[in-house]
């Protein structure tokens, strides 16, 4: 023991387990006399051994500073069981009328000059318009919020929003801003993507026509000019991107047509 406290890195680093495997290691390479008395009584040092002598010598391990308190992991277990939605849309990407269910998700697409910008759509599954979004350099539960503060209050009255599993969807500021909106959430079943299909499509079909797909991920862009292209290419596929299962008409007047026919 007495060659191990003289030991800086091993007295500073190893902790109990670590110091008790340590000891048992430098025992088998011990003097062959020594070696045969440990090995005919079958003893091996006991952590509870180890344990006593490092208090008796002082010896003790650096700790790593925590990252969360104690009690993290515990609390955010309980938050998302306490805020998990239940998956009502069931995948029927379908809808009788506008602003009644919504699909929202988040996806992210690399830059030059820093990680990623991340973009927030919430789209009306009555015709796939984009009728919100947000756009930010982090993922954080006000970066989602901001896109429903794009929207008169009274429209998401009685709304359904689905959404996956992610983090801020079942935060508290998250439920309690969808409760004082009067919103319905909706969540994915965990680890499945296609029961929020909708989502997931108009990131695929934005990053495809607008070549930040993996490929393009080669050239990479500053990030102000990815969110100049996002913003106009939202634009462009509300008012112009036409799409076969909307009657080859483009969102805005999908639901222009249909609220023509309404009146």
């Amino acid at each position: 023991m007495c060659d191990i406290e003289n030991d800086k890195h091993i007295s500073s680093t190893y902790g109990v387990e670590r110091l008790t495997a340590e000891v048992n290691n430098r025992l088998m390479k011990a003097e062959p006399e020594l070696m045969s008395k440990i090995m005919r009584f079958g003893t091996r040092v006991n952590h509870k051994r180890i344990h006593r002598l490092m208090k008796e010598h002082g010896i003790h391990s650096r700790i790593r500073r925590r990252k969360h308190p104690d009690n993290y992991y515990k609390s955010v277990k309980e938050m998302l069981k306490t805020n998990c939605a239940p998956n009502i849309l069931k995948r029927n990407f379908t809808a009788e009328m506008p602003m009644r269910k919504l699909s929202t998700d988040v996806t992210y697409i690399p830059c030059s000059d820093q990680k990623f910008i991340f973009v927030s759509p919430l789209l009306d599954i009555f015709n796939h318009e984009v009728v919100s979004f947000s756009i930010s350099t982090v993922n954080s539960e006000e970066f989602v919020k901001r896109m429903l503060y794009g929207l008169p209050p009274e429209i998401f009255k009685g709304a359904l929003i689905h959404s996956d599993q992610g983090s801020v969807y079942w935060a508290n500021d998250w439920v309690k801003l969808c409760e004082k909106l009067q919103i319905v959430r909706s969540m994915s079943r965990k680890g499945n993507c296609w029961d929020n299909a909708l989502s997931e499509n108009f990131f695929s079909v934005m990053k495809v026509d607008l070549g930040l797909t993996k490929s393009g991920y080669k050239r990479l862009l500053p990030a102000r000019e990815v969110e100049r292209l996002v913003v106009d290419y939202i634009s462009w596929y509300n008012n112009g991107r036409i799409q076969k299962n909307l009657n080859y008409m483009s969102p805005v007047q999908y639901k222009e047509a249909f609220l023509d026919k309404s009146l």
